[in-house]
């Protein structure tokens, strides 16, 4: 068996080798939720030391929240409860629920984060790797488990609880994007107007670099050799995440099994999609639209991009080689991205 864990399929692409160098940035880096972030940052009033002491709270304060390799995060102590009882949470974490229930119905039942049983059993959770498919039996067993209605979310109490008791969450595929989303925050209030964040490849952007164009990202082939660019865009006030097949995955033989699972079926996809890229306002919302299209058919997926106006790009494997489709919005900002 092979395993395979790679850094992300979306980077910043020449932030600031066209900048003016008259005006330094703020860069900051370091590690968070298993991965790492960086950011760059232009005129704001909050020097590089507090700036950096701001983000990192709150980003050790979301770990502590939705981290399910912690025992004792808010996440892994729902999970672990059986009692059925309601569970109150902190408004952070009530808010990214709220938000997985929302792209939950927008996709169909496609993102669910009551998985977290399945991503345990096929060894990408906190549990041990894996060196074989889990058995048939096992799949339908957590699979029972598997629904949004298996739990309840009430934001007056900001608690929730569990309908079924062997339920648990996993909000791996959009806890980044909103990490994204208060790093950004904390940027705004601080003055700075123009910046990009990255937080384990997903990305929002705001403003200009010096020189007035916009901030530029790559966009990875899912190719498992060199990791190649497929595409460089403009991100203009925007974000953007790509979730993969070959982000995080093992091998047994020349059979792939990606850590994406799909709801209906137990397991990961088999539907041919190596990749998918969304682009939307807020980072926590491609974040989880882009995991959800990943099991999605390649026609289910642009039939819901073309109602929602998403801006979607798909790559499908097939054989040793790839097809890039593209959703009209995505079609548009690249064009966009090559006027500027």
């Amino acid at each position: 068996m092979k395993i395979h864990i790679k850094c992300p399929l979306v980077f910043i692409a020449l932030v600031i080798s066209a900048c003016n160098m008259s005006i330094e940035p703020i860069k900051l880096t370091g590690e968070t939720m298993g991965t790492t972030y960086n950011i760059t940052a232009i005129n704001g009033h909050v020097g590089q030391i507090d700036l950096k002491q701001r983000i990192d709270r709150a980003l050790g304060r979301i770990d502590d929240q939705m981290s399910t390799w912690r025992h004792d995060s808010e996440i892994s102590r729902f999970n672990g409860d059986r009692t059925g009882g309601w569970f109150v949470v902190s408004d952070e974490f009530l808010r990214v629920l709220d938000a997985a229930r929302s792209v939950n119905q927008q996709t169909g039942g496609a993102f669910d984060i009551t998985v977290g049983g399945l991503v345990n059993l096929w060894g990408f959770g906190a549990s041990e790797r894996r060196s074989e498919k889990p058995g048939t039996d096992s799949i339908k067993e957590k699979l029972a488990h598997v629904g949004h209605e298996k739990f309840e979310i009430d934001t007056d109490r900001t608690a929730i609880r569990k309908i079924d008791l062997e339920t648990e969450i996993d909000v791996s595929g959009i806890a980044k994007g909103y990490a994204v989303d208060t790093v950004a925050e904390i940027l705004l209030q601080s003055g700075f107007e123009d910046f990009i964040v990255e937080i384990g490849g997903e990305i929002r952007s705001a403003g200009r670099r010096p020189d007035g164009t916009p901030w530029r990202v790559a966009i990875e082939r899912p190719d498992s050799g060199n990791r190649p660019i497929q595409m460089i865009i403009a991100l203009d006030y925007a974000s953007i995440a790509t979730s993969g097949d070959y982000h995080n995955y093992f091998e047994i033989g020349d059979k792939r099994y990606s850590h994406i699972i799909d709801p209906k079926t137990g397991g990961p996809p088999e539907n041919g999609v190596a990749s998918v890229s969304v682009v939307t306002d807020e980072a926590m919302a491609a974040d989880a639209l882009a995991t959800g299209l990943m099991v999605m058919s390649t026609d289910e997926a642009l039939s819901l991009a073309a109602v929602n106006h998403l801006a979607v790009m798909i790559i499908e494997r097939i054989g040793d080689d790839f097809r890039v489709i593209q959703s009209d919005s995505f079609e548009a900002l690249r064009s966009a991205s090559q006027a500027n």
